[in-house]
């Protein structure tokens, strides 16, 4: 009886033992079983979240989520630097859009840079606004998160060969707008279209910044579009909303017809986004062309 005695106590503490362990062990576990993504800017998450649709453990966040637009002047924050810390994969456009990925310190992550495999690299850091660089960004994202997220690598997989299906669909639409059809253009990335052969570009003012151009620049860029005799203005919307009253009198000096494209910059939660953005784009690209015939 005495001996019963002395073991209750000593079964007591060493199944708690266990149980304290089991539940460290299995926190632990949890824990590491979350596979946490972050991104530097809109376009790249999106293709982040269609990557990731259907996973029960996969998290991504976009630290520039608040700010909308593009990211040229967008500066990291300290809360920005700890969650870059706490983050198995760090996912950038690249091309030069985000001037602070120098300031990115990773304690475990990897930083990949989605622009890596484009081959146009020098018309425009807004690549995204071509479907070929687009395509291969979604495959450089897709194939980098079935590398490092090998659990889930079925899934990536599907939804990658998925949305590329949709964005091919697109190309096919684009590859149909083909003229010769004079236009001027305000925005760099503007220049894809023309090389895919829907226009041709004779006049442009892409130096300037939220509107900072010279007198210079502006005089020749009104000089271009009135010796080709170009009747159409094509404006992204960020440029239209930050110089509209640059574009107006570019307007009112040259009877130009503006028209907007949308660079896809502004946050959504809708996950098809940059196909209905696109499809708009497309609509406007041929309303455009017609009425430059």
């Amino acid at each position: 009886m005495t001996k019963y005695k002395v073991w209750v106590p000593i079964f007591v503490i060493l199944v708690s033992v266990v149980i304290i362990v089991g539940i460290i062990f299995n926190s632990e576990k949890k824990e590491n079983k979350d596979f946490n993504i972050v991104t530097t800017f809109y376009p790249v998450e999106l293709i982040v979240d269609n990557m990731i649709k259907n996973t029960s453990n996969v998290k991504s966040i976009n630290i520039s989520a608040g700010v909308g637009g593009c990211v040229h002047d967008y500066e990291l924050t300290p809360a920005d630097m700890k969650t870059l810390q706490g983050a198995n994969l760090v996912i950038i456009n690249g091309q030069g859009m985000e001037h602070f990925v120098e300031h990115i310190s990773l304690e475990k992550g990897t930083v990949i840079d989605s622009s890596i495999n484009i081959q146009n690299k020098d018309i425009s850091s807004h690549i995204w606004m071509d479907c070929d660089n687009y395509i291969s960004q979604i495959k450089t994202i897709g194939n980098a998160l079935c590398e490092n997220d090998i659990d889930n690598a079925p899934i990536y997989t599907q939804n990658m060969n998925e949305y590329i299906n949709k964005i091919e669909e697109l190309k096919i639409q684009l590859k149909d707008i083909q003229s010769n059809v004079d236009v001027a253009i305000m925005h760099d990335s503007l220049k894809y279209y023309e090389r895919l052969g829907s226009y041709k570009v004779s006049a442009q003012l892409l130096t300037g910044h939220e509107g900072n151009y010279s007198a210079n620049e502006i005089r020749n860029f009104i000089e271009q579009i009135k010796n080709s005799q170009t009747k159409i203005l094509l404006v992204d919307n960020e440029t239209y909303q930050d110089a509209k009253q640059l574009v107006d009198a570019v307007q009112k000096e040259t009877d130009v017809k503006v028209f907007q494209i949308n660079l896809i910059v502004d946050v959504s939660d809708n996950l098809d986004e940059y196909i209905i953005k696109m499809q708009n784009n497309i609509k406007t690209l041929k309303e455009a062309i017609d009425y430059g015939k």
